[in-house]
């Protein structure tokens, strides 16, 4: 595979533990460039990707780059839209953090520009490009459990225990923009369609004003429904499941330990193991998400997480928002 010239704008702690290992170590990634506001931070990339790589103190610079053939953009969520839309317009391929907005015009604004931009175009849907996700959805194609009826996504994680520092950060951003798009996409993995309802429930113990657990209710057409049971101030561990549940049995795939079990009513529990690479640095399914982009640069493959899974992942975002908010089911048009 040949190599793509990278550009990476911002460099904090998630791309710093997320990106830079796994794209040292990735067949065909070649980081050039890199964008950050401090100068300590610009050396830290040039200790990382070498001296030679070209570094900038504003996004513009790189932007303008020539020699940058694909940029991957982690820069604050509040920053999103404008970083994102800018480099919608050069025509570089583009990977980047969702969400794409942090409300519907941001969102709206920023969809226009990447449906106009002739770059392939990936948002980082991570646990989407984790290999017992993509075993998931070959069994779920097959129809080994039938036809998909309800799905629910567990997230059981202590990130929020007992309270943390970035509260103030994410407050007002809620936990369905801040953290939202990841959980909602495993159910898009599931139904590949915008839900026509969403119902939240929830309550905020340990963040302040961030609801730190409950539960989001999404109706599907067809009488298909999903559900995200999330909760951040779990004592101690992590669980990141799906469970699906199908006209002829029921699947369930464990995220981070890459464990896929199903069963349907001719046959008892099969199981298969299919961890992603190790170690995941920043989260399961990293490498392969970043791997996928810079394939589909290089060979033209097709990338997982397109602008039809950004499009319908955002919408149900925006709708457990709203009904977060107002306290009320709303429908989806």
């Amino acid at each position: 595979m040949r190599e793509v010239n990278l550009g990476i704008i911002g460099l904090g702690n998630w791309p710093r533990e997320a990106y830079v290992p796994n794209l040292k170590k990735m067949p065909g990634a070649n980081v050039i460039a890199v964008a950050a506001r401090t100068e300590q931070t610009r050396a830290f990339a040039r200790g990382e990707f070498g001296q030679d790589i070209a570094t900038y103190d504003d996004y513009a610079g790189l932007l303008g780059d020539d020699d940058v053939e694909a940029v991957m953009i982690a820069v604050p969520n509040r920053l999103h839209a404008e970083v994102v839309s800018a480099a919608a317009q050069t025509g570089k391929h583009l990977f980047f953090e969702p969400p794409i907005g942090l409300n519907e015009e941001e969102i709206r604004s920023t969809l226009a520009a990447l449906e106009a931009t002739d770059g392939i175009v990936q948002i980082d849907h991570e646990i989407r490009c984790a290999p017992v996700m993509g075993e998931l959805q070959r069994r779920l194609a097959e129809g080994i459990i039938g036809d998909p009826l309800m799905a629910r996504v567990r997230l059981w994680v202590d990130w929020g225990f007992g309270g943390r520092d970035w509260v103030e950060d994410v407050e007002a951003q809620g936990f369905f923009l801040w953290l939202g798009c990841w959980y909602l996409d495993m159910l898009d993995c599931v139904f590949a369609q915008a839900p026509v309802r969403a119902d939240v429930a929830g309550g905020q113990a340990m963040n302040g004003a961030l609801t730190d657990h409950g539960w989001a209710i999404l109706q599907y057409p067809e009488g298909r429904s999903g559900a995200i049971e999330f909760s951040l101030i779990n004592c101690a561990g992590r669980e990141v499941s799906l469970h699906v549940l199908g006209s002829e049995g029921e699947m369930f795939a464990e995220m981070w330990d890459g464990i896929l079990r199903w069963r349907t009513k001719d046959q008892d529990w099969q199981e298969l193991s299919v961890p992603c690479e190790q170690p995941a640095h920043g989260f399961a399914g990293m490498y392969e998400s970043l791997a996928g982009f810079v394939g589909a640069v290089a060979e033209g493959t097709p990338v997982l997480a397109n602008l039809d899974v950004i499009r319908r992942v955002h919408k149900a975002v925006i709708a457990c928002s709203k009904a977060e908010a107002q306290s009320r089911s709303i429908a989806i048009e």
